[in-house]
């Protein structure tokens, strides 16, 4: 009998609390770091606006 197969899922950290996790596929390229990272400033912004994690500079 064989249980669910593991695997391997890729992570970036977003912001302290936040991180957005990959399934499947290659891991990110720096380039795709650089465009995770501008993509995701409206989404922190409204996070922060629901008091769903800390402001900006703060843990």
């Amino acid at each position: 009998m064989s249980g669910p197969q593991a695997v391997a899922v890729h992570g970036v950290r977003l912001a302290p609390g936040v991180t957005l996790l990959l399934d499947g596929g290659r891991a990110p390229s720096p380039d795709d770091l650089t465009a995770i990272g501008a993509a995701s400033r409206a989404l922190l912004a409204a996070l922060r606006e629901h008091d769903l994690i800390p402001p900006e500079g703060e843990q």
